[in-house]
């Protein structure tokens, strides 16, 4: 599948980041160290990746009940194991994007690392410029240790565990020629949660190649993907936000993930 089109699953500019130029200074990291670098940025692992549809209540249409934590509705996660081999090295990533209707796509708004790693975070910097995920008013590149965030695999079963609650700072309602007025904070916790993805068919051969905006205002970059992607049924352990008992949604699994980060031609 090629896609080279302005808006992307998961790089897309949005227009609210127009207020965040009227709002707040350009960002003031130094990206030369891997602007200047042809070299490919490049990932193997793994990965599991489900939609949860989560019962109301959600902040998107009223106020959560009292007592009860307010959560989107609809969100997309992706659990990702990247091996030794990467060049960053061995880390877990959980993406967490969201479902906005006025551009019919799931949004990305935050990536939580289980490292600390300067180059990471300088790369991440780059690609996530200007979108919910990286920007002065929404930094949600958010490192948290492996402690708090472990992916990991049990045979074919990918499983991913985080064991605390995280901050995703969305300040203002993300849609599409929302007057200023009427913006709401967006922002909510994504609590601790166990993900269960276990494959339920045969897999097959997956290539995908995402032309990002040029820059600016994005990062200019190509990603090419190649995996092998099975169905899987996953299990969404969730307490804070559905109580006794657990989601059983549909999902997938990647696996022999090579995942390359191509930078613009200079």
């Amino acid at each position: 599948m090629n896609r080279k089109i302005p808006a992307t699953i998961f790089f897309l500019c949005l227009a609210a980041m127009t207020a965040v130029a009227v709002f707040a200074p350009a960002l003031a990291h130094n990206n030369n160290s891997i602007r200047s670098d042809s070299s490919n940025v490049v990932v193997y692992g793994r990965h599991g990746e489900v939609i949860l549809q989560l019962p109301e209540p959600s902040n998107a249409t009223a106020p959560a009940a009292p007592g009860t934590q307010s959560h989107p509705s609809c969100l997309r996660l992706v659990a990702n194991n990247y091996d030794r081999k990467s060049t960053f090295g061995a880390y877990d990533t959980l993406l967490v994007a969201l479902w906005i209707p006025a551009y019919n796509s799931f949004i990305p708004v935050a990536q939580i690392n289980s490292v600390s790693n300067v180059n990471l975070d300088e790369y991440l910097h780059i690609i996530y410029n200007n979108t919910p995920v990286w920007n002065p008013l929404m930094p949600n590149i958010i490192n948290v240790g492996d402690k708090i965030l472990d992916v990991w695999n049990e045979g074919d079963v990918i499983i991913a565990n985080l064991t605390a609650t995280v901050k995703i700072t969305l300040p203002f309602n993300l849609m599409v020629g929302t007057p200023y007025a009427t913006w709401g904070n967006q922002t909510f916790n994504l609590p601790p949660m166990t993900l269960m993805f276990r494959p339920i068919a045969h897999g097959f051969k997956f290539q995908e190649s995402t032309a990002l905006v040029p820059s600016p205002p994005l990062s200019g970059y190509t990603i090419n993907i190649t995996s092998w992607m099975s169905p899987a049924w996953v299990k969404a352990d969730i307490p804070t936000w559905v109580r006794g008992a657990w989601l059983e949604c549909s999902g997938h699994i990647c696996t022999h993930i090579i995942q390359t980060g191509i930078p613009p031609a200079t």
